[in-house]
């Protein structure tokens, strides 16, 4: 078989696939037909002479193979998007561009900070930050759509193919806090235990994250149970819902990062809950020279050596 009929589109087609969760959302993704995108992976299963996905238990998985062929396919993808962006620019010089992915404890200050000092260093930057839930980032990541991204653990049940796409490294620590109003009558204490708060509506992050899966165990472990009264998708919501009197916030103390809320006391709480901050990269980056700086950057912030590469 030649090799030479082997297209950039039949790989980007095979990589949509890898982070899609099946033929149907990968032809929305590529604006093509299901036959199409069925088309494609034959004609590289062929050359292959292996299958690249098989189903198990109605789901589409990919096999050992197509494992074994993703950072190829990806580099020659990036390599081609370098050389379209290198050929655009011949015409005119762009300036430098960042696309950061945040979510989490990184969203008040971490993230903007490292931003605000990239900015400083890098005359014309131009920033794209997109918010989304961990899940979401990881999909544009492997896909392009953004260059790094700074958000909380990825959830358990997140697709293992999608991870091996990703480097993927802790960057910051952090115990999570209980944030009150000033006239909450919590307000006075210095530490909160999960005693303290029974009865009284709590306010944290969704019931599949892994900050709840570790306050619920702390919780076990004082003999209490966890019951969450309103569920938010960041620290930011917990802090305006604990600010309306909603309820006991037990958040991410970043939330509170240069002086925000100010009208909310925050409080130690045991047994001690670690809220880890990760950082996202793709395996073969391709504004490598940008990122680099922003993740040096961004680990400064971190208060961490500047030693890592992109």
């Amino acid at each position: 078989m030649d090799a030479a009929l082997i297209t950039a589109r039949h790989l980007e087609i095979f990589q949509t696939l890898m982070t899609s969760a099946g033929l149907k959302e990968a032809a929305e993704k590529l604006n093509c037909s299901i036959p199409a995108v069925s088309k494609a992976i034959g004609v590289l299963e062929r050359h292959a002479q292996a299958p690249l996905f098989v189903r198990v238990g109605g789901r589409l998985r990919a096999t050992d193979e197509a494992l074994a062929f993703m950072p190829s396919a990806q580099a020659a993808l990036n390599a081609m998007e370098v050389a379209r962006r290198d050929l655009f620019q011949l015409a005119t010089e762009k300036p430098p561009r960042l696309r950061v992915g945040v979510g989490g404890g990184a969203l008040p200050h971490l993230v903007p900070e490292a931003i605000r000092r990239c900015q400083a260093a890098l005359p014309g930057l131009e920033v794209e930050m997109l918010t989304h839930p961990t899940q979401t980032l990881l999909h544009q990541l492997a896909n392009h759509q953004i260059d790094v991204a700074v958000a909380t653990p990825p959830p358990h049940y997140t697709d293992v193919n999608l991870l091996s796409l990703c480097a993927i490294t802790p960057i910051h620590e952090a115990p999570l806090v209980a944030v009150v109003p000033s006239s909450h009558p919590l307000a006075r204490h210095r530490v909160l235990r999960p005693q303290d708060v029974r009865g009284m509506p709590l306010i944290t992050l969704y019931d599949k994250s892994a900050t709840v899966a570790l306050l619920s165990a702390a919780f076990k472990e004082s003999g209490e149970k966890l019951e969450i009264a309103v569920q938010v998708s960041n620290s930011i919501s917990a802090c305006y819902l604990a600010s309306s009197g909603a309820g006991v916030g037990l958040i991410h103390p970043e939330a509170l990062a240069g002086g925000a809320f100010s009208n909310l006391v925050k409080i130690d709480f045991l047994p001690r809950v670690s809220m880890t901050t990760f950082l996202y990269l793709p395996k073969a980056p391709i504004n490598a020279v940008v990122s680099e700086r922003f993740v040096q950057t961004l680990r400064a912030v971190c208060g961490r050596p500047q030693t890592s590469k992109v």
